[in-house]
């Protein structure tokens, strides 16, 4: 027979594992309370959050059925100058805390500014048809592919320097597992603006917080995923709004 008083009398899970925001704009995570008991539990779900955020409900009576579990959506809203941040709220139901992180970025626009501009790379893949324009003419059946080098990038020439908030990589099996996004003013004098370690394929949404006047943005690979080159469906490339 299980000894109930030897576990809490609920379990908490949030989703997602780790939210991402907007500063100044409504995102959604889900509490779900399930009860460990032979009985229904009702207690107080109460949220601690930093100082300016605002979160909906602030608390909330819950009673998790026995044997069951309940979902309670919390609006979350961090404050327009939290962008490049990432903060911790805690959900307590009794005796329980959870916690959930929040990586919070600004804002962008909805606008694919890579789409249709001249793009090069630094090689495709011998024998096909797979060019650096391939990534950027807004077609997702059709992609760019490099040679299988881990040092291969494919960039993009923007109609004009912008502030840009936010590159999407939409990458086809050969994906990279570690890259830079770069940006330059001229082509020729190349800034990190982001680095990711351990990319897992499918879509990429690599977020820049800090203000910049980019006219060139580059894909730098750094290790490749498979024994492949890097490939993309698509890049895309919009603005902070």
């Amino acid at each position: 027979m299980p000894r109930y008083a030897d576990v809490p009398a609920a379990e908490l899970r949030i989703t997602p594992g780790t939210l991402v925001a907007t500063a100044g704009q409504r995102a959604t995570a889900t509490v779900v309370v399930s009860s460990q008991l032979a009985r229904p539990v009702t207690e107080t779900l109460k949220v601690t959050a930093p100082e300016g955020w605002t979160v909906s409900p602030a608390q909330k009576e819950v009673t998790a059925p026995r044997g069951g579990q309940v979902a309670v959506p919390f609006e979350i809203t961090p404050p327009a100058g939290a962008a490049g941040r990432s903060e911790r709220l805690s959900f307590t139901f009794g005796s329980v805390t959870q916690e959930l992180q929040v990586e919070v970025h600004r804002p962008v626009a909805a606008d694919n500014l890579a789409k249709g501009r001249p793009a090069t790379a630094s090689s495709v893949e011998g024998g096909t048809v797979f060019q650096a324009a391939k990534a950027v003419d807004g077609d997702a059946a059709t992609r760019w592919s490099s040679r299988a080098a881990d040092g291969e990038w494919i960039q993009v020439e923007l109609a004009q320097p912008v502030d840009v908030g936010k590159v999407v990589l939409r990458w086809e099996a050969a994906y990279g597992s570690a890259y830079r996004i770069e940006v330059s003013a001229d082509g020729v004098t190349w800034t990190p603006a982001a680095e990711v370690g351990a990319g897992n394929g499918g879509v990429d949404e690599v977020w820049i917080d800090s203000p910049n006047s980019t006219r060139f943005v580059r894909m730098q690979g750094v290790r490749r995923a498979t024994r492949y080159g890097y490939s993309l469906w698509e890049v895309e490339v919009h603005r902070a709004a």
